[in-house]
């Protein structure tokens, strides 16, 4: 049996459209269970575009959120202007004296020495009762341009903070 060419190209359409699906699929269901990055289910477009990319900005800001975004929960490096700052939540904080683990949400919530930026780039996106998990939804949810640049002048800021008490 032969199929003319507009029913071969209608059936190469819904092949490719099935195989999409089916990956997309696949791409939803690994991500609610990710072991890798607990926050990223709650913050993720789940297949669709995240559409934090799609807001005009600059390369590096993206590539800064995008890399605080998909960081694992006990170890996450992040690159900027060619350098690399890591964090090993198997170890504590060396720059504060809570003793607690140099993770995301210690880096970002909690480290006494961020604070200052934390105040004046982060606060309009915490909720002061909450707990750290729904705050960091809130902070990595991107929203508008404006959220992108808070989000990458504390980081800055925080790295260069970091790197000259470390001596890095």
């Amino acid at each position: 049996m032969a199929i003319n060419s507009d029913e071969f190209d209608t059936l190469m359409k819904d092949i490719v459209e099935s195989y999409s699906n089916h990956y997309l699929s696949l791409d939803v269901e690994a991500a609610l269970n990710s072991k890798y990055n607990v926050h990223y289910r709650n913050i993720s477009s789940l297949g669709t575009k995240e559409q934090y990319l799609q807001i005009p900005n600059s390369l590096s800001k993206r590539r800064l959120v995008s890399q605080l975004r998909i960081c694992s929960d006990s170890y996450f490096r992040l690159y900027y202007k060619g350098s690399l700052y890591k964090f090993e939540s198997k170890e504590n904080c060396t720059l504060c004296d809570l003793q607690q683990p140099e993770n995301l949400i210690h880096f970002l919530l909690v480290c006494p020495i961020y604070q200052p930026y934390r105040i004046q780039y982060l606060s309009p996106y915490l909720i002061n009762n909450s707990d750290v998990h729904e705050n960091i939804t809130n902070l990595l949810t991107i929203k508008n341009k404006e959220q992108i640049n808070n989000i990458y002048y504390f980081t800055v800021s925080a790295l260069k903070l970091r790197a000259f008490v470390l001596n890095e």
